[in-house]
């Protein structure tokens, strides 16, 4: 890939950390320009407070291996050996990689947790929107992840976030104030992490609110696409619209 590096005229980065892998490959600075990507934005005054009862676990992907929410379910057999109480919902597409997709549901059922974490699948806006209301804590332990998105939407649902600390996730989560950071692949230091925030509702409670206010400085989709323009119209050279040229008149 590093002579398409040198054919192009800019490049586009959906994060500081793709920015660097693409320097790797001979993209310079001064021809890369980093526009995160947009999101869905939550509705966080429907979430209910932390309470009492059982704390639910929300995490988004589809089930494929650089996603690993295998890790995850053994992470999740450490919390049950020593006696947290949760509810973890895997919300994501199982076709994408069917085989991998089986052997999560295999090892769920393998370590008898099939009474607390359920795969629901793909979701629809409206039931994914539910499982982000309900949620207590986001959690993510990708192998890679450029950017993030979903990680975005969990915060701007108010969620506090337990995440390993690759790719672009560390420019989303303030380690220590919007969420907790881990060492990626570290399956005990992920069960920590989760286990400190089930155990602390008053702290879930402020990691999420720093959260949403983290939140609303990340690009929606209208704001991706006005950066992008922007970019654009700056690389082809070509002088940018007025606020009115390009739309017709009502």
């Amino acid at each position: 890939a590093g002579w398409a590096m040198g054919l192009a005229d800019a490049v586009w980065c959906n994060s500081r950390s793709t920015l660097r892998e693409l320097e790797k490959l001979g993209a310079g600075p001064a021809r890369t320009v980093v526009i995160n990507p947009g999101f869905h934005r939550g509705s966080p005054g429907e979430r209910m407070e932390p309470g009492s009862g059982t704390p639910l676990l929300l995490c988004v992907g589809s089930l494929v291996p650089r996603k690993s929410q295998d890790v995850l379910v053994r992470a999740c057999a450490l919390l049950r050996d020593r006696g947290v109480d949760f509810e973890l919902t895997l919300a994501g597409d199982t076709g994408s990689d069917p085989a991998f997709a089986e052997s999560v549901r295999s090892s769920v059922e393998e370590s008898g947790l099939t009474d607390r974490i359920g795969l629901t699948g793909h979701l629809d806006p409206e039931r994914l929107a539910r499982a982000y209301r309900e949620a207590d804590i986001m959690v993510h332990s990708p192998r890679w992840e450029a950017f993030g998105i979903a990680v975005a939407e969990g915060m701007s649902w108010g969620l506090p976030v337990v995440a390993f600390d690759v790719g672009g996730v560390g420019e989303l989560v303030a380690d220590g104030s919007s969420g907790l950071l881990v060492e990626p692949g570290d399956v005990a230091g992920l069960a920590d992490a989760i286990q400190k925030l089930i155990m602390d509702p008053s702290l879930r409670r402020e990691m999420g609110r720093r959260s949403l206010e983290r939140s609303r400085g990340m690009n929606d989709w209208e704001s991706c696409c006005e950066e992008f323009g922007r970019f654009a119209f700056d690389v082809a050279g070509w002088e940018r619209p007025g606020p009115a040229e390009g739309k017709e008149e009502a």
